[in-house]
C-alpha cells in the first residue's frame, strides 16, 4: 500500500459512472395497452364490458380517502376500431362514469413525468331483433370529456376531450396528441383517468383510451440523507399500500422461487462518506524524521431501509437470508462488481514517515454504494385472470461497502498543539537514580 499526497486511491472518473440525471429515462407502465384480459368479440357482435384492464384499478379504495368505485371495462378489438387491432379501455360501465388508475412503479416523487396516450369517443352500437341500444342521440357530433388525474388537488388534474363522434358504431381515435407533463407528486406515482361524460343514458357510452405510456426525468437524488437514516421501505398489494412490510417480505424468503429483485439505474448513487480517523496519533518529539510501520484492520457495514424499519426491523443477513441473493443478482445486473453485506476486514500494513515536531494520524474515507430496488412477486401473467390484483411488491433502499471503487485513506500530519509541545517538553519520567561516584 503506498500513500500518495495523503490519498490512497482515486474514485473513477466521472466519464466511467452511469449518469441519468440529464436523460429521460422509459416508465415501464403496466398492461398500458390493454392486452390483458384477453377479450373475444362475440359471434356477430363486439364487446365493450371486459373486466376492468389487468394491473388497473377505479383509484384508492375508501379506507385510504378514495372513491373505492369498480374500474372500467376492456374493450374487445373489434369494438375498439383501432388500425393496429389491439384492445381498449372504456370509461363507463353499466351506465356510470368510472375509473382507471394504476401506478408507475419507477418514479420516484420529485420526478417530471410526460404521460401520453390515445382516445376515442364510445363506438357502444348493439342492434337486436328491432330494438338497439347506442350512444345517446344527442352525443351524436359531440366530443366526450374525461379527466386526467395525479393527484388530489385542483391542480393536479386536467380535462380532455375526444374528437367528435363520427356516427353509429365508428371510432376516431386521436393518436399521437395527448400527452401532459407533470412533477411527481408520491413515489410510485398513481394516475388516474376518470370520464365526466355524464349525460350517457346508455351502458357503455364514454371515452375509450389505449396505448398509455410514458417517460421521466428522475428526481434529483438526495445526497444528504445518512446511511443510518434511509427513506422507509414501502409495500403494496396490487395498486394499494399495505399498512405493514410483513405480508410482502414472507412473500419474497422464499428467494427466486417467488420474488424478483429489480435495482432502478437511476437511483445508484457511489458515494464517499464522511471522513473519519482510525487507529492511533503518532507524535514525533525528537529531532529527526521517524518510520512507523503498523497493521490495521478495516471494516465497514452494510444499511438498508428493511433493517430499519419501525417498529419491525427485517434483518436480512440474519433472518431472511433467503432474500439476499435476490438483492445480489439484481445489482450485478446492473454493475458490473458485487454488492457487498458488509462486515468483512481487510487487514493493510503501511508505514508511515512522521517529521520532528509533528503528528501524524490516518483518516479513511470509506467508498459506498446506494440505490433503490423493487421485490416483486412472480405470477403467471400469460393466465387470463387478474393475477395483478394481489400481487405483492416491496420498495427498499441498500446502501453497503463498494467493491468496485476503492476507498481513501489519508496520512494526515501537522504541528504540534500545546498539549503536544508541553508534553514533549518534559523530561524523562523515571525515578532519580542515585548517582554514587
Amino acid at each position: 500500500m503506498t500513500l500518495l499526497g495523503g490519498t490512497l486511491a482515486l474514485t473513477l472518473p466521472l466519464a466511467a459512472q452511469p449518469a441519468y440525471a440529464d436523460l429521460e429515462v422509459p416508465v415501464d407502465v403496466l398492461n398500458g395497452t390493454f392486452a390483458r384480459p384477453k377479450v373475444d368479440d362475440r359471434p356477430g357482435e363486439m364487446k365493450w364490458d371486459g373486466e376492468t384492464p389487468f394491473g388497473w384499478d377505479g383509484g384508492e379504495p375508501k379506507e385510504t380517502g378514495g372513491s373505492g368505485v369498480d374500474g372500467g371495462g376492456t374493450v374487445s378489438p373489434a369494438a375498439a376500431g383501432r388500425q393496429d387491432g389491439r384492445q381498449a379501455a372504456n370509461l363507463h360501465r353499466g351506465r356510470e362514469v368510472r375509473s382507471i388508475s394504476t401506478r408507475l412503479w419507477d418514479v420516484r416523487k420529485g420526478a417530471q413525468v410526460q404521460i401520453a396516450w390515445e382516445d376515442s369517443p364510445s363506438t357502444y352500437y348493439k342492434r337486436d331483433g328491432w330494438s338497439s341500444e347506442r350512444c345517446a342521440e344527442n352525443q351524436a357530433g359531440r366530443e366526450q370529456t374525461y379527466e386526467f388525474s395525479w393527484g388530489a388537488r385542483s391542480d393536479q388534474k386536467q380535462t380532455f376531450s375526444t374528437k367528435e363522434l363520427p356516427g353509429l358504431g365508428e371510432a376516431n381515435w386521436d393518436s399521437g396528441k395527448r400527452s401532459r407533463t407533470f412533477t411527481a407528486t408520491e413515489d410510485q406515482q398513481r394516475i388516474t383517468f376518470t370520464s365526466t361524460t355524464e349525460d350517457s343514458d346508455n351502458y357503455f357510452c364514454g371515452p375509450m383510451l389505449a396505448n398509455v405510456r410514458a417517460s421521466q426525468d428522475p428526481a434529483s437524488y438526495d445526497a444528504g440523507v445518512s446511511k443510518t437514516a434511509l427513506p422507509p421501505a414501502k409495500a403494496y398489494k396490487g395498486n394499494n399500500r399495505e399498512r405493514d412490510l410483513a405480508s410482502a417480505v414472507s412473500t419474497c424468503t422464499e428467494g427466486a422461487r417467488k420474488c424478483t429483485f429489480e435495482v432502478y439505474p437511476w437511483s445508484a448513487h457511489p458515494y464517499f462518506d464522511v471522513a473519519r480517523t482510525i487507529d492511533e496519533a503518532a507524535v514525533n518529539c525528537t529531532r529527526n524524521a521517524i518510520t512507523d510501520r503498523r497493521d490495521i484492520v478495516l471494516k465497514a457495514s452494510e444499511y438498508n431501509s428493511l433493517g430499519q424499519n419501525k417498529p419491525v426491523g427485517y434483518h436480512l443477513v440474519k433472518d431472511y437470508k433467503d432474500m439476499l441473493p435476490l438483492v445480489a443478482t439484481g445489482f450485478e445486473e446492473y454493475s458490473t462488481y458485487p454488492y457487498s453485506w458488509g462486515n468483512e476486514e481487510r487487514k493493510r500494513q503501511i508505514t508511515l514517515s512522521i517529521q520532528p515536531g509533528e503528528v501524524t494520524w490516518l483518516e479513511l474515507q470509506a467508498a459506498r454504494e446506494r440505490f433503490e430496488g423493487a421485490f416483486t412477486e412472480i405470477v403467471d401473467t400469460t393466465s387470463n385472470s387478474n393475477v395483478e390484483r394481489d400481487r405483492k411488491r416491496l420498495f427498499a433502499t441498500f446502501d453497503g461497502p463498494s467493491t468496485g471503487r476503492p476507498d481513501r485513506l489519508y496520512q494526515r500530519s501537522g504541528p504540534l498543539n500545546p498539549v503536544e509541545l508541553l508534553k514533549c517538553d518534559k523530561t524523562r519520567p523515571t525515578a532519580i537514580t542515585p548517582d554514587n561516584r
